[in-house]
């Protein structure tokens, strides 16, 4: 079984044939879980178009970088869960929050 979307991932880890992936941590596939370049585009996606609706606007070239910088699962899925609670100046500050430091 190979994935096409984030939701067939869920479970299905041990189960994926392994090629044109990227390896993104300890999980089940030979010691590392792995998340096809497909899936990990869409999903950068689908946060994009969360933020660039609550903010509405489109986000800016460090906005974007900040997302699509983190490719393993524990961090998309965490700031899938933060972008969906917040809004306006709030979540702009959490999107520029890597380029303060």
């Amino acid at each position: 079984m190979v994935a096409k979307t984030r939701d067939e991932t869920k479970g299905a880890l041990d189960c994926w044939e392994v090629h044109d992936y990227i390896v993104i941590g300890g999980g089940t596939v030979g010691g590392a879980s792995m998340i096809s370049k497909e899936v990990l585009a869409n999903w950068h996606g689908e946060i994009i178009r969360e933020c660039q609706k609550r903010l509405r606007r489109t986000l800016t070239e460090v906005e974007k970088i900040f997302i699509t910088s983190r490719e393993g699962f524990i961090a998309l899925e965490a700031i899938e869960e933060v972008v969906k609670s917040l809004a306006g100046k709030k979540l702009e500050g959490y999107l520029n929050s890597a380029s303060k430091k």
